[in-house]
């Protein structure tokens, strides 16, 4: 599934968009991959319950960075689903 804020008229990082996405997945939180390019509006707010990835894109995904903010830290998107393939947790 892929959602924006956009679609739904609401703005990140509000907990009714996470509230949202997670009851129209049709997938418990557990089950759910969050993908993300910018660490407050995506990441952070996802942390309380979801699987969280950060793709570093662009200068500021670098500027901005703080290592494990995400559970899952890509450079690139195409890596995704192997990555996921193989995560172990921590």
């Amino acid at each position: 599934m892929l959602a924006t804020s956009n679609d739904w008229r609401m703005i990140k990082p509000s907990v009714e968009f996470f509230t949202k996405f997670i009851e129209v997945s049709g997938h418990s939180v557990e089950e759910i991959a969050y993908v993300g390019d910018h660490l407050d509006n995506d990441n952070l707010p996802a942390a309380a319950g979801l699987f969280t990835v950060w793709i570093k894109r662009g200068s500021s995904g670098y500027i901005i960075y703080q290592p494990g903010s995400a559970q899952l830290e890509l450079d690139i998107l195409e890596r995704l689903p192997s990555e996921l393939e193989n995560y172990q947790a921590p």
